[in-house]
């Protein structure tokens, strides 16, 4: 994967696992994760040569960074967030778009917009098996996140 671009989920886990790896476990957001998926994720952003990001996702990874989180863990997770944003390359799919595509109803703005900013070099990865199968049926590459993580566990 050169060009990766993360849902809000998979950038939620990023931005707090490198805030601390400790804080995944402690996130009421990230219950579904273990530090062993942040290390996954960490090799898979490493390998890529690009990543990018909507402002919706980003948006919706910020807004829920901070939900039930106290200081000092709470400004810690924003400085990452900060970082992480000035090593990524912003794609954009205005809203009144996305909001008109046929998936909109099912996945709402923040996943729709990424299969309006989705090009043919970008691998999607996701935890979200309704927004993996709507890039797949346009034609786009994405990697469900729970696939790479059993591929792992198998080895």
């Amino acid at each position: 994967m050169r060009t990766v671009a993360l849902d809000t989920n998979l950038m939620l886990l990023a931005v707090v696992g490198r805030a601390d790896p400790n804080f995944v476990a402690k996130h009421k957001r990230l219950r579904d994760f273990l530090r062993g998926d942040f290390e996954l994720l960490v090799d898979i952003l490493q390998a890529a040569n690009r990543i990018v990001s909507t402002p919706n996702s980003l948006t919706e990874a910020s807004n829920i960074s901070s939900f039930g989180v106290a200081e000092p863990m709470r400004t810690r997770i924003s400085v990452s967030l900060r970082l992480i944003i000035e090593q990524l390359d912003e794609i954009f799919q205005p809203s009144r778009d996305a909001a008109n595509e046929p998936e909109y109803a099912r996945l709402g703005l923040a996943d729709t917009a990424w299969l309006g900013a989705l090009r043919n070099d970008v691998t999607l990865v996701t935890i979200d098996g309704d927004l993996h199968r709507a890039a797949i049926s346009r034609g786009f590459q994405a990697v469900h996140f729970a696939h790479l993580r059993a591929e792992r566990k198998a080895k």
